[in-house]
């Protein structure tokens, strides 16, 4: 026998960070969402960064991480 449960969600917001060529061209960046269930706030981001292995390449990613956070702003809810 299944049980059927529902959720309340609310306060659907996303937005997305373009962090490629200059900081805003090409395919690298992240997308983030964010919600509320049942009064408990959530937040999702996905993020394409970028490769290598060379030495640089993770300061590179960890600035891009730092652009995402700084830049990542969600539309007030009405």
């Amino acid at each position: 026998m299944e049980f059927l449960t529902e959720y309340c969600i609310s306060n659907v917001k996303v937005s997305s960070v373009a962090c490629g060529i200059m900081g805003y061209l090409g395919n690298k960046g992240a997308v983030s969402g964010s919600m509320s269930i049942e009064g408990t706030s959530f937040c999702f981001t996905a993020a394409h960064l970028a490769s290598g292995e060379k030495r640089g390449d993770e300061g590179r990613r960890n600035h891009q991480v730092s652009e995402i956070f700084r830049r990542t702003s969600f539309p007030p809810f009405f």
